[in-house]
């Protein structure tokens, strides 16, 4: 029988596709020692940052791995955090640091030298050209592009296609060519 995964209420489910509540079961199940490692799966960047960190509070021991698709690409010269995903057809190049519990989609491109902080997701066929700094939270929408040296802020939005030759600031959202700030999130 393959590996389950509790979740709120006790009842077991598969490991891919399972949900966790509160933390509470799958708290107690790590601290008896019944996974060899943890990954947080939600799509949202905050609701995937706070899980990630709510489930490893108290469990410092357990290993959180970065998982690599075998059809991606990343440079032994770069950094993954814990619970970094790379899926199949992306890459990471030489001097790229992604935070925990970033998101480097399908076919997406993290040039040299990029920082990426935690919980960052870049979706498929994005791409970062080098030095590219993102924020905490933010997420790059499908198929953009941002510019060299350019600094994405906290929570930021990149819209779908959208072409980042400026840095954006925390908590804007930008979309179009050249992308241009239509709303900022507020907190």
């Amino acid at each position: 029988m393959g590996q389950r995964l509790l979740h709120k209420g006790g009842e077991a489910a598969p490991l891919l596709g399972g949900q966790v509540g509160d933390g509470g079961a799958l708290g107690a199940a790590l601290d008896a020692g019944v996974y060899s490692g943890l990954m947080v799966a939600i799509g949202d960047c905050a609701a995937r940052l706070r899980a990630h960190r709510r489930l490893l509070a108290g469990h410092e021991g357990v290993p959180c791995p970065a998982l690599v698709h075998p059809a991606a690409w990343v440079s032994p010269r770069a950094a993954l955090g814990a619970g970094c995903v790379v899926m199949a057809g992306a890459a990471v190049n030489v001097g790229a640091s992604l935070g925990e519990a970033c998101i480097v989609n399908t076919g997406a491109t993290v040039d040299h030298d990029c920082d990426l902080a935690a919980g960052v997701h870049i979706s498929p066929g994005a791409h970062l050209a080098g030095g590219v700094r993102i924020g905490e939270g933010a997420w790059v929408g499908i198929g953009s592009a941002v510019k060299q040296g350019m600094r994405v802020g906290e929570r930021a939005v990149i819209g779908a296609g959208a072409v980042v030759v400026n840095s954006v600031a925390d908590g804007v959202c930008v979309v179009g060519c050249p992308a241009k700030p239509v709303f900022k999130k507020s907190g």
